[in-house]
């Protein structure tokens, strides 16, 4: 049993010191219940904490329900995805994803021709096989 004084973990630096030992005992004892069982004693106790979820959970997880965190989109290649909405919410300018990501040099010519680039030289680039798509 590991005392409150025990001199391992009584600073700060102490417990950098023996940062590898004071995982291993902490885990021995978080091992000793389930995670449920750890969650309600921690938050009965007003400690902050969450769960540390599978990718497969976070999708239907109720937090993640909730706050519409996970949206799904239309993607032309890709068909229906799921993917994280833009984080920040206005009233009045909702964020939204407008448009998917753009393809593996899909916006080449655009790009190019804002640089400077004439089409004879965009061209030539694409028929020399420097440009992608």
């Amino acid at each position: 049993m590991i005392k409150i004084d025990d001199p391992r973990f009584r600073s700060i630096n102490a417990r950098a010191v023996n940062v590898t030992e004071r995982i291993t005992l902490t885990g021995d004892v978080l091992a000793t219940e389930t995670s449920a069982y750890w969650l309600a004693w921690l938050d009965a106790e007003d400690v902050p904490c969450a769960p540390i979820l599978k990718r497969e959970e976070v999708i239907d997880h109720p937090q993640i329900v909730a706050n519409e965190i996970v949206a799904e989109y239309e993607h032309p290649i890709a068909g229906t995805t799921r993917q994280p909405r833009p984080a920040a919410r206005f009233d009045k300018t909702p964020a939204m994803i407008r448009r998917p990501a753009p393809g593996l040099g899909e916006h080449n010519t655009e790009i190019l021709a804002e640089l400077g680039y004439s089409a004879d030289e965009i061209k030539r680039l694409r028929d020399e096989e420097v440009l992608g798509a």
